[in-house]
């Protein structure tokens, strides 16, 4: 992301690029490498902070206790963009897949933020990963762009954060929603796909190594 990545209560610049161990074949996609020697996993993930929580202390997002009014805009005077994300905000709100929670920044109905909880018994479980969402005026007949600000060691994530999901591509359809992005986001940390070669390689011939270092980043970017 261009502000760098949030982890720990601090920003991680762009700058700064961990790798994974090195490989006989390198692709062109340069994944950043983490040093080994950092403290010994936990035996058990920390207690999970409440969402709404680590939203108010690390973004500054609204929380959904009411819905984003544009300045100026009256309801008959509204781009049907507009009332559509206001009613998926409201929806939203008790709609959210498991483990996830979105909702709009503060004074932008089309900037929104979501944070993911790692699943547990996943290489993921324990952290939790911030996600921009943005969505264009000619939503939903275009997909909204997804983009992870935590760093997350996945085949379907590369190093600037931007996410391989097929419905944010060509097989989005304008009755999806931002539940339906939600869903897709949260299946991410089951399923793999290729957006980085390097890493889904090691993820098919090497899956000891690369549980390893995603559970690494995990600890170091996520929690």
């Amino acid at each position: 992301g261009e502000h760098g990545v949030i982890a720990s209560g601090r920003v991680i610049p762009n700058d700064e690029h961990p790798s994974q161990p090195s490989s006989s074949s390198q692709s062109d996609v340069n994944v950043p490498s983490v040093p080994m020697a950092l403290s010994p996993p936990r035996t058990s993930p920390r207690p999970p902070t409440p969402v709404r929580r680590v939203l108010r202390r690390k973004v500054g997002v609204m929380l959904p206790t009411r819905v984003p009014k544009p300045a100026g805009v009256g309801r008959e005077d509204r781009p049907p963009v507009i009332s559509r994300l206001l009613n998926e905000t409201r929806t939203i709100r008790v709609e959210a897949p498991a483990g996830c929670h979105v909702c709009p920044k503060r004074d932008d109905i089309f900037q929104w933020v979501a944070v993911l909880e790692g699943p547990a018994d996943t290489v993921y479980d324990g952290g939790t990963f911030f996600c921009n969402i943005h969505f264009s005026m000619n939503y939903p007949i275009v997909p909204p762009k997804v983009e992870f600000l935590t760093r997350i060691y996945h085949c379907n994530v590369n190093a600037q954060g931007e996410v391989c999901i097929d419905i944010l591509n060509e097989k989005w359809k304008p009755t999806m929603t931002v539940r339906t992005v939600m869903m897709a986001l949260m299946s991410l940390m089951y399923s793999y796909e290729a957006l980085v070669p390097s890493i889904a390689k090691q993820y098919r011939e090497n899956r000891a190594d690369f549980d390893k270092m995603a559970r690494i980043w995990t600890y170091r970017y996520a929690t």
